[in-house]
């Protein structure tokens, strides 16, 4: 069974005791996560009964055992202290923010892969997680970032609010720098001053700082 960049550099970031895997449509993070034994039971979730039936499907003929299938709404069908590590992707930040504030006692670990609105997600996650990794992948055309917490808190940068905690040694970061290089560039090409004028002034700072190579955090 293939899987695509962005799943594998995900499962890569799994390691725990019990993993829920929210949304687990087709079931592939399960899958590669008890088959890799990342970790020794997944509750599989999803609030979609025949999503969850791709996974159950997928789950059952590679014979597993240790997967508990529930159908529901995000963490809402987990117990406190029923998991440590919860893997969400494939929503937008505030779909991520909103299950994750019905989170159950006894997460140590979140990896997460938003599709969008990652800076809100950001700004939610550091008053009680700390982001030890925020990178980018490049897959299929678009930008995904991967961000793996542990509890704690952090203090971003708006830098990093905006870029994550990425480098230049990714050359998937750099080809994203260079893309919000552009796409900022063209609207500030308008020259019509505004709020959202301002705000490209400074991405745009933040970034070309950034290409060129400059340790100093803004």
């Amino acid at each position: 069974m293939n899987i695509d960049k962005r799943l594998r550099s995900i499962i890569n970031e799994i390691d725990g005791k019990t993993l829920v895997d929210v949304g687990c449509d087709h079931g592939k993070v399960t899958y590669y996560s008890i088959k890799e034994k990342r970790v020794k039971k997944v509750i599989a979730t999803d609030i979609s009964q025949k999503s969850l039936a791709k996974c159950v499907d997928l789950i059952n003929k590679a014979k597993f055992k240790n997967v508990d299938f529930r159908c529901g709404d995000g963490l809402e069908v987990v117990k406190d202290n029923e998991a440590d590590i919860v893997c969400i992707a494939g929503m937008g930040g505030y779909e991520i923010i909103k299950i994750l504030s019905k989170a159950p006692q006894g997460i140590k670990k979140l990896v997460l892969c938003p599709h969008q609105d990652v800076e809100a997600l950001r700004y939610y996650l550091k008053d009680n997680w700390y982001l030890d990794k925020d990178y980018t992948v490049y897959f299929g055309k678009h930008f995904y970032n991967v961000i793996v917490c542990t509890k704690g808190r952090d203090s971003l940068s708006k830098k990093q609010m905006l870029l994550g905690k990425d480098d230049l040694s990714n050359k998937d970061y750099v080809k994203k720098l260079e893309s919000l290089k552009e796409k900022y560039t063209k609207i500030q090409s308008k020259n019509i001053p505004s709020e959202k004028y301002n705000q490209c002034e400074e991405y745009l700072s933040m970034i070309r700082e950034e290409l060129h190579g400059s340790k100093k955090d803004i």
